[in-house]
């Protein structure tokens, strides 16, 4: 956070008291399939477009496609870490913070398909969330930009599951994350 601190212009250990007793999660996914060959008729949906309502997420994931990250292109690109890589994505708490300045990584996951198939995708990601009674408002320095792009301030704990999701190429909020 210290990092975050200095790269937004606040004192180093302005986020110390909203990050002291955070509500943190490490999910692991393993999408396996049934012995035997299942194939991909085109209908399977995986996890819409959203964006993580905490901090930021850290994200493992093998290299078998499925996850994109919308673009500021408005075009969604394939997300595959090299070899021993980490994806990082900003939360809607740090967009709210610096008044969208920096925008939370609006991103999907796909059935994992290779060749017609679904084959067998693992992921380990860890959500930073911050304190559940952290006082989610725009920085001092970000609060008159964009004011219209930001809605009211939020406790952590009101917010959590208000995460945004892509609908006709606009982030909402809504109630899932």
């Amino acid at each position: 956070m210290a990092a975050f601190a200095d790269a937004l212009g606040v004192e180093q250990e302005h986020f110390d008291t909203m990050v002291d007793h955070s509500i943190d999660a490490l999910k692991m996914n393993n999408y396996a399939l049934p012995h035997g060959e299942v194939a991909f008729d085109g209908d399977a949906t995986g996890m819409g477009a959203h964006t993580d309502f905490g901090i930021l997420t850290i994200l493992w994931a093998d290299q078998v496609p499925g996850l994109q990250i919308l673009g500021s292109d408005n075009t969604w690109h394939e997300a595959q870490p090299a070899d021993g890589a980490l994806l990082v994505n900003l939360g809607d708490a740090m967009a709210r913070w610096t008044n969208d300045r920096w925008r939370s990584t609006v991103h999907r996951v796909n059935p994992p398909v290779t060749d017609g198939r679904i084959v067998r995708r693992r992921s380990a990601a860890f959500f930073f969330d911050g304190n559940h009674d952290a006082l989610i408002e725009a920085l001092p320095r970000h609060s008159l930009r964009r004011r219209d792009r930001v809605s009211a301030d939020h406790r952590r704990g009101e917010y959590r599951g208000e995460g945004r999701r892509l609908e006709g190429g606009h982030q909402t909020d809504c109630g899932t994350s």
